[in-house]
């Protein structure tokens, strides 16, 4: 089913970029890595770092094979059908979370639900990192929360694939750092113990370093000055923490980027980042009231709807090609489908919640880290998209309940009890 649909709305909704802006950025940049040329400015032989590599760097080897393989083709083509077998994967792992933290049910239930959940497919047809870091975040935390976890500890070998998986989402988008915290505070309330916690996030953070600081050494040489991951971060936060913010997105041209507009090329990005890093870091600290209006506007624009795919596949009103009739159907039933889920996550949420094991409240903790990080910067619908599949697993407790055999989170399920025993009980009660 998953498959069926994201190959159906490919086929009808996949148009390449037309504007400037993410996903030509990221087409961009995999076709630059894929020819050998690195990470570079567009249009230009000028070193970058504004972005995490992490997505074009999958993209632009996922199309060095694809070109391999077949000579037509494209970044965009490939952008899409890797969305494809992302978005597939990510529903049979839902299953096997869902499966795993409650029973088969609710796992069959939550990956009905991912599979066709209207905005999960709309951004198959397009080049955004949604999907494919939607399927790394999922894969780490099935990594770690797929199995029980042991008094003594987890398995290394299962921490150092947690932490691989973990260090490639961070390298698509920073905030999965968020999850770190969560998995160190998850393992003091299992009783592993301070030592064994923290030689455990010693473990994870080591090897997320391993994987970040070649990129680190890199940019920084290249751009002459510290970068850690990326050197957007500094205009992130002042599209959120400054007078004309509004809690959403807005050009960085109007305020974000004049300041800079003398400053050598060599060295922009970083001083920008830096620069707007501090402004917004100032702003913050001296508009204490103002900042809490903008925290309650922008969890409003994180969640007041679920089609901004269907936005984005029309490049935001740049390439209009979806009839108006056709697309308003699209809007309201994508938005219709995530009040939905979210009504059934609230009532899920006492048995998620409920005392037992502890990767289940890991679970909804791990959810709400992908859902608030974000605000640090600003609101935006494309924000709560990796949280979704996660959001499905508990939605799915009451859909279960309603089918008549609803797993009681916290408790354990009661095993079958064979033929034979049943009639042996019988034969000692007669």
């Amino acid at each position: 089913m998953a498959a069926a649909v994201r190959i159906a709305w490919v086929l009808y909704a996949a148009k390449e970029p037309q504007k400037l802006g993410d996903p030509f950025s990221y087409l961009s940049h995999a076709a630059d890595i894929a020819d050998g040329k690195g990470y570079r400015i567009p249009f230009s032989d000028t070193a970058t770092a504004y972005y995490p590599v992490g997505y074009p760097a999958i993209l632009g080897a996922a199309y060095w094979v694809g070109r391999g393989i077949a000579s037509s083709a494209t970044t965009f083509a490939t952008a899409v059908w890797l969305n494809v077998a992302a978005g597939v994967a990510t529903v049979a792992l839902v299953n096997i979370l869902g499966t795993r933290l409650a029973d088969r049910r609710v796992g069959l239930i939550a990956a009905g639900l991912v599979a066709v959940w209207p905005n999960l497919v709309f951004y198959t047809a397009t080049a955004y990192l949604e999907t494919v870091f939607t399927l790394l975040v999922i894969a780490a935390l099935t990594a770690i929360l797929g199995r029980p976890w042991p008094r003594s500890g987890i398995p290394l070998a299962r921490l150092i694939t947690f932490a691989l998986l973990l260090a490639a989402a961070t390298m698509v988008r920073p905030i999965a750092l968020g999850l770190i915290p969560v998995m160190f505070l998850g393992w003091l309330r299992a009783r592993m113990g301070w030592r064994r916690a923290l030689t455990q996030v010693g473990v994870v953070v080591v090897v997320v370093v391993v994987v970040a600081l070649p990129w680190s050494v890199r940019s920084t040489a290249a751009m002459n000055g510290l970068v850690i991951l990326s050197t957007n971060n500094g205009d992130n936060l002042c599209i959120g923490h400054q007078p004309e913010s509004t809690g959403r997105y807005h050009d960085l041209f109007e305020f974000c980027w004049p300041p800079y507009e003398g400053e050598p090329i060599e060295t922009r990005e970083v001083r920008r980042d830096r620069g707007n890093a501090s402004r917004a870091f100032r702003y913050a600290v001296s508009h204490p009231v103002r900042e809490a209006e903008l925290l309650v506007s922008k969890t409003y624009h994180l969640l007041r709807q679920d089609h901004e795919g269907l936005l984005a596949v029309e490049e935001y009103g740049g390439q209009v090609f979806i009839p108006d009739g056709r697309h308003r159907l699209l809007r309201v039933g994508a938005d219709v489908f995530w009040f939905v889920v979210g009504a059934l996550t609230v009532l899920g949420l006492p048995a998620a919640l409920r005392q037992g094991d502890i990767r289940r409240r890991i679970l909804m903790a791990a959810t709400l880290a992908l859902l608030v990080l974000p605000l640090v910067f600003f609101g935006g619908a494309r924000f709560h998209v990796p949280a979704a599949p996660l959001l499905a697993i508990v939605a799915s407790l009451p859909l279960a309940a309603l089918m008549g055999r609803a797993p009681v989170l916290g408790q354990a399920q009661s095993r079958p009890v064979s033929t034979a025993t049943r009639r042996g009980r019988d034969r000692g009660a007669g």
